[in-house]
């Protein structure tokens, strides 16, 4: 079994123009994740799936691997497990093999996030794992369904339920970070207030 780590990078974000190449902080926002990826030592191999030359050309500057996307799988309607279950049949990954999708927009994800995700998806029965704030403020009265909002940073499976389209929904556990590591950067004022985020982080 090999243990594998693809980013996602497409060039056409509408809403924040060349957003996984933006610099955010002084390097372009996708090289928070690939350095991520790196000092994590988790993973037998890292590849950015990507449409984009420059994203290209960053991955390749850090020793990565680049998945060339093609054009129908680098459109807004196509999805994260789209791309991943593309890069998973591109690759000839066996059904055993697991794979961790991370996107290339989450600068505020801290490294142990990457490492503690791995440990609770090994020790889950669930087919994924994603990193996930609760949804709820405390003393609020929620859906025992409803507990959790995705924080667009990481997904573990195997490659067998990416290649086999297996839903998320009810197949998947939750490795729950603290609020001043969420931010799923969409829109500008979201990229302005992961900056803020980002600077008030310890260490920063």
């Amino acid at each position: 079994m090999k243990t594998i780590c693809i980013i996602p990078a497409r060039s056409g974000s509408t809403r924040i123009p060349n957003k996984n190449i933006k610099l955010f902080h002084g390097k372009p926002i996708i090289a928070y994740s690939i350095e991520n990826a790196l000092n994590s030592k988790l993973f037998d191999d890292i590849y950015v799936s990507t449409d984009s030359g420059v994203a290209s050309n960053i991955a390749l500057s850090y020793g990565i691997n680049v998945i060339v996307r093609p054009p129908e799988l680098a459109v807004n309607e196509i999805g994260t497990q789209d791309v991943l279950r593309h890069a998973c049949i591109h690759l000839g990954l066996a059904n055993d093999d697991l794979v961790m999708g991370m996107y290339a927009t989450c600068p505020l994800l801290p490294l142990d996030a990457i490492i503690h995700s791995y440990a609770e998806y090994l020790a889950s029965d669930k087919a994924y794992c994603q990193t996930s704030k609760y949804k709820y403020k405390p003393g609020e009265v929620v859906a025992v369904t409803n507990l959790f909002e995705d924080i667009g940073a990481l997904y573990w499976g195997l490659a067998a339920y990416f290649k086999g389209e297996l839903p998320l929904k009810n197949n998947t556990c939750h490795y729950v970070l603290e609020d001043k590591y969420c931010c799923d950067i969409n829109t500008p004022e979201d990229w302005t207030r992961a900056e803020q985020m980002y600077e008030e982080l310890d260490g920063h």
